[in-house]
Order: structure tokens, then C-alpha cells, then sequence
């Protein structure tokens, strides 16, 4: 069921910022609905990513997570280690060089 919140939420707030662009480029004239449309998508996503995860901080359930390098991966030398201070999420990082 929150998958399909998430999508629509998604779908409201990309609509936005079409419309956005369409009466940027002067095709069409809808005043302040698409203001409307970016700022309910964008409290939707808000909310939902807020009750649907589980981390502890609010940063981390929104997905502002601060990641510190803690190392290199064995596997691939020009990958590098990173982990979340405050949840502990991992994530492997490639460098190009």
C-alpha cells in the first residue's frame, strides 16, 4: 500500500515540475498550480518515507544519511567503504581515476 503512495506522490510532484517547465517555456498559463502540486508531492514523499522506515533518526528516514569513509573493499581496490554515523547503513562507492 505505501508502495503505491510513494508512486503517486512521485507522480504528483514530477507533474509539477513539468508543469513548471511548460509555463517556463510560455506553453501554457496554470498560475500557482504547479507551486501546489510540487510542494504536496514533496510533503507526501515527506511523510511517507517517515512511516514507512525504520532507522532512528528522521535524517536518515528521509535519506540525508552522513557517511564517513571506513575503508577500502578487499574485493575491488578502487572501491571505497562508506557508513552512516548515526544508522550504520553501508554502502560501497567506486572511484574513477
Amino acid at each position: 500500500m505505501l508502495e503505491k503512495n510513494q508512486l503517486a506522490a512521485a507522480t504528483v510532484f514530477t507533474a509539477g515540475v513539468m508543469l513548471l517547465l511548460a509555463d517556463l517555456v510560455d506553453v501554457m498559463d496554470v498560475s500557482v498550480l504547479q507551486y501546489l502540486l510540487i510542494v504536496a508531492g514533496g510533503a507526501a514523499l515527506a511523510v511517507i518515507s517517515l512511516v514507512s522506515k525504520k532507522e532512528k533518526s528522521l535524517l536518515c528516514r528521509v535519506g540525508l544519511h552522513k557517511y564517513n569513509r571506513t575503508g577500502w573493499d578487499d574485493e575491488m581496490p578502487s572501491a571505497a567503504i562508506y557508513q552512516c554515523d548515526q544508522c550504520g547503513r553501508r554502502k560501497r562507492v567506486v572511484k574513477a581515476g
